[in-house]
């Protein structure tokens, strides 16, 4: 909670910079995902620090990992699932789903911010999803919250409920892969990816 907090005043002191993104609330958005995901993993790697220090065992006898190609497809398949559904859904619902004007060019951005979220989040949670649903609660609690305690833009408040739609949907996808998969980032590829997509592509163009 106190990282969502210090994130909306990051966001509200860095506007001008967040203005440069030509999304509704989009910039704002990304400073806050990104500066909550990165203060997670600081207070995380702190606690780390400041834990018992175990010498890691190796036995010789052991043979060596392979790298995880099937986890690494899997993850990708997984992900191109998840854009799917969605980009499926909107179209039959309320959005037409489409990289139309500067949308294409932002794309990266969004995802690495969502992305530095979401591996702090899986960080966190790990299989304990109802953690997860916690810090999604809490994430669009204070983004709410933001608009009348802080001066957040007004938009948010039509946004934040939709993204927390979004973000408990990739949920199930992110704990799915955390079972799954011996990847530490891909559950954050497959909540991140999606949730970039409806982002860039439904978020109204401004400027």
């Amino acid at each position: 909670m106190g990282a969502a907090v210090i994130a909306s005043l990051v966001a509200l002191a860095a506007r001008p910079l967040a203005e440069v993104v030509p999304l509704a609330v989009g910039g704002h958005v990304v400073v806050w995902f990104a500066t909550a995901g990165a203060l997670v993993h600081v207070a995380l790697w702190v606690r780390g620090r400041r834990g018992p220090r175990v010498p890691p065992t190796v036995s010789l006898n052991e043979p060596a990992q392979a790298f995880a190609w099937r986890d690494l497809i899997a993850a990708f398949v997984m992900t191109s699932y998840a854009v799917t559904v969605l980009v499926l859904v909107g179209r039959a619902t309320w959005s037409s789903f489409a990289f139309v004007g500067d949308r294409p060019r932002w794309l990266l951005l969004v995802e690495l911010a969502f992305l530095t979220w979401f591996w702090a989040d899986d960080r966190l949670v790990g299989r304990r999803w109802w953690l997860g649903v916690a810090t999604r609660v809490a994430a669009v609690a204070v983004l709410l919250a933001s608009v009348p305690v802080l001066g957040a833009p007004g938009f948010l408040t039509l946004i934040a409920p939709l993204t927390g739609a979004v973000l408990l949907l990739v949920l199930v996808y992110g704990q799915t892969v955390t079972r799954l998969s011996r990847l530490e980032w891909a559950p954050a590829l497959v909540q991140a990816i999606p949730l970039a997509y409806v982002v860039t592509t439904t978020f109204p163009l401004v400027g």
